[in-house]
């Protein structure tokens, strides 16, 4: 005798037709979550004018080629709690009216800074800084005839000073 089982209960009192939906609406619901991801953030272009700045890397060679053989060596304190920065220059003479140093941010060009540095006593320069996010900044200090540059890299996450050379 075979005795045949009978549910009597409708399909969406089942669990399997409900596993089966499962996936596919999951899906879609990661997908929904990405797209909004996607559209809410804009990673913008790290540099605006990347095509210029590709053509200038020979300039750029050269400029630290000079600041190599005229000795320049910079030693960049950040003090976060006054908004300060501080370089302490090792140049020959003469020293430079003031200095520029640029503050970029990897990827976020919004966080970006160039900071006027004036002399406040023989080789001392001081500027002042907005806030740094934590991050590897990426740092380029040029006199105002931009005949040579230093480049560094600093982690805010580090002590608060860095050596250019």
């Amino acid at each position: 005798m075979h005795v045949v089982h009978e549910d009597h209960y409708p399909w969406y009192r089942q669990l399997w037709p409900w596993l089966l939906m499962s996936v596919p609406a999951a899906t879609v619901v990661a997908a929904i979550f990405t797209i909004v991801i996607a559209v809410k953030t804009d990673d913008g272009l790290v540099e605006a004018d990347y095509y210029k700045q590709g053509l200038a890397i020979h300039r750029n060679a050269a400029q630290t080629e000079a600041a190599h053989a005229l000795g320049v060596i910079a030693d960049v304190r950040f003090d976060t709690t006054r908004g300060e920065v501080r370089v302490a220059l090792t140049h020959p003479e003469p020293a430079p009216a003031s200095l520029t140093l640029s503050v970029r941010h990897p990827t976020l060009s919004g966080h970006d800074q160039q900071i006027t540095l004036w002399p406040v006593t023989p080789g001392l320069y001081v500027g002042n800084l907005e806030p740094l996010i934590d991050a590897h900044w990426r740092l380029t200090l040029t006199p105002p005839q931009r005949h040579w540059r230093l480049e560094g890299r600093f982690l805010t996450q580090a002590a608060g000073a860095i050596r250019l050379h």
